[in-house]
């Protein structure tokens, strides 16, 4: 191709170019899109309070157990030793100020790589026990905890902590979970 027809093929996209952005410019006049400034919001509806009542527990049938007889949990003879002493300093359930349940996790672990926090929580999933992750800052870095739990009693956390102890040979903690 010869130099004269690059140029004309060049000065012609350029004017191509130039129309694309300036013509839809022209068209619109220059100025922005109006704002409709007439019409008005609607006043708020007229809401009435629901009273919500205070929640009362349902009457247990005739022939229920009691809660203890139900669900037993009987630990093995060196569980009940190592556990007789953290056990009774166990609280007992109820309410945090909240109004969340007490409960307790078991704190298995803390990483400074959160993909291997993340690694070690789908492993403790896959075993069957509830985990999940936290991040929190410590001395300006950033810590992930992997957690099991919550447990709304301290002795069946004690009982969990004692069995991944043993499985991965670890020493976790067990401390009162915060939402």
């Amino acid at each position: 191709m010869d130099q004269a027809l690059k140029q004309r093929l060049v000065g012609a996209v350029v004017l191509v170019a130039l129309a694309v952005i300036f013509l839809p410019a022209l068209f619109n006049g220059g100025r922005p899109d109006a704002v409709d400034t007439l019409k008005e919001i609607p006043p708020m509806p007229a809401l009435e309070p629901i009273e919500v009542k205070q929640a009362q527990r349902p009457e247990l049938p005739a022939d229920s157990r009691p809660v203890q007889e139900m669900y037993t949990l009987e630990p093995t003879p060196e569980e009940v030793e190592e556990s007789v002493e953290e056990a009774t300093k166990a609280e007992p359930p109820g309410l945090t100020e909240s109004g969340t349940p007490k409960a307790w996790v078991v704190q298995v672990g803390s990483f400074s790589d959160r993909d291997k926090a993340d690694k070690f929580a789908a492993d403790l999933q896959q075993q069957g026990y509830k985990s999940f992750t936290r991040t929190v800052q410590s001395n300006g870095k950033s810590i992930t905890r992997v957690m099991i739990g919550p447990k709304l009693d301290k002795q069946s956390a004690l009982v969990v902590k004692q069995k991944v102890d043993k499985q991965y040979q670890l020493k976790s903690l067990v401390i009162k979970f915060e939402v």
